[in-house]
């Protein structure tokens, strides 16, 4: 999806090279919007590859960036592709080039499967580390019908932009706790999110804070991909001792 970025901004560059460009209708941009968006829906994508330009370059849409991303929250809204292509990519430029007035749209977007991903990493571009931003995680979360896969690629973004946070700061608090307490009571890609955790903290590693986590996990009913990795860590951990684990 980051290519569709670099894609479409190349097709704003081709049009300012034209010196007498006609004014487009906004069907016409949604129509050149959905060209370079979704390839894989059958539809054409020439201009891959070629250096970004600035919105605010592009003749072709008056270098009117509101009505651009109007344009971009309509289309997205008109995606009827199975797999949610264009729509994802509509809300990932969303994230890249919008503002706090996109985030209503990017929040009633958290619950669909086929692109609340795309909607959690704009609102957390956007806006950061909030109480909202976690809870639109925590809504992601909630959904039945998405995988375990990208379940944890949302747990990811939003533990590395929390830790990013001054240690002190609520942001930091309340991404933080949400991430320890989602890895606390999923059982799926434990691995993963113990690797995680490690990489954004280095005194994660040697912790009580991780034994309890680890052990919250065991608990669960691990399968065999994950059962081997977790009861290791836990035993090196008990070794420590685990009496003397700092916090």
């Amino acid at each position: 999806m980051k290519k569709t970025l670099t894609a479409i901004l190349a097709a704003a560059a081709a049009l300012n090279a034209v010196a007498d460009a006609p004014a487009y209708s906004d069907d016409e941009i949604k129509e050149r919007l959905r060209m370079v968006v979704a390839p894989r829906c059958g539809h054409a994508d020439e201009d891959r590859g070629r250096p970004p330009r600035k919105l605010t370059d592009a003749s072709w849409f008056d270098g009117d960036t509101n009505r651009l991303m109007r344009l971009i929250r309509e289309t997205a809204e008109e995606d009827d592709t199975q797999e949610g292509y264009l729509a994802s990519g509509m809300i990932q430029m969303l994230g890249r080039y919008g503002s706090a007035g996109d985030l209503p749209f990017l929040y009633s977007c958290v619950t669909n499967p086929a692109c609340g991903k795309d909607a959690v990493a704009s609102i957390l571009n956007i806006e950061g580390v909030t109480s909202n931003s976690v809870a639109a995680a925590a809504s992601y979360h909630s959904i039945s019908n998405c995988n375990d896969r990208t379940r944890t690629e949302v747990f990811e973004m939003l533990a590395v932009r929390s830790y990013a946070y001054d240690e002190s700061t609520i942001e930091r608090q309340l991404g933080v706790a949400y991430a320890l307490n989602y890895a606390a009571t999923t059982g799926k890609y434990t691995k993963w999110m113990d690797r995680v955790l490690q990489r954004c903290d280095p005194t994660y590693k040697n912790s009580k804070r991780r034994l309890s986590v680890l052990r919250a996990e065991y608990g669960l009913g691990l399968d065999h991909w994950e059962i081997g990795y977790v009861t290791n860590a836990i035993n090196e951990l008990v070794a420590y001792p685990e009496a003397d684990l700092p916090e």
